[in-house]
């Protein structure tokens, strides 16, 4: 019987979910559903040569999960579109957006961007290091 499934609830990730490995750069890892950990390099999934589900299981590696939008919730995104500026004072830097499946990834990529933040505060002082005003 496949326990696939259970190992990796134990790791705290799905079976085919992406994740980084502490210290071993950038590269998006996952575990397929036979237990075979994959590295992706240069789009392309191949057999991890340095990480074994071994070494996850063991903890000589350790997993750093991907940040995920909840869907539904609420987030803020440094948005120059909405910009405007009244006697040197900048509002409407960022922009609220609701998370549905379609923009789940497009909020992963600008969280690893730092464009998109939990509070409008967040998002607001963001914008304002990009433009150079504090």
């Amino acid at each position: 019987m496949n326990k696939v499934k259970e190992v990796c609830e134990l790791l705290g990730v799905e079976a085919g979910e992406e994740f980084q490995v502490k210290d071993y750069g950038n590269n998006p890892y996952m575990i397929n559903y036979v237990g075979c950990v994959l590295v992706k390099i240069d789009c392309e999934w191949t057999r991890s040569e340095s990480i074994s589900l071994e070494d996850l299981v063991c903890g000589d590696a350790e997993i750093i999960k991907q940040w995920k939008p909840v869907l539904g919730e609420e987030y803020y995104i440094v948005d120059f579109s909405r910009f405007k500026s009244y006697h040197n004072k900048y509002e409407f830097v960022y922009n609220s957006v609701y998370v549905n499946d379609k923009k789940q990834n497009f909020l992963i990529e600008l969280k690893k961007a730092n464009l998109a933040f939990d509070n409008p505060e967040d998002a607001q002082k963001r914008a304002y290091e990009i433009i150079g005003r504090d």
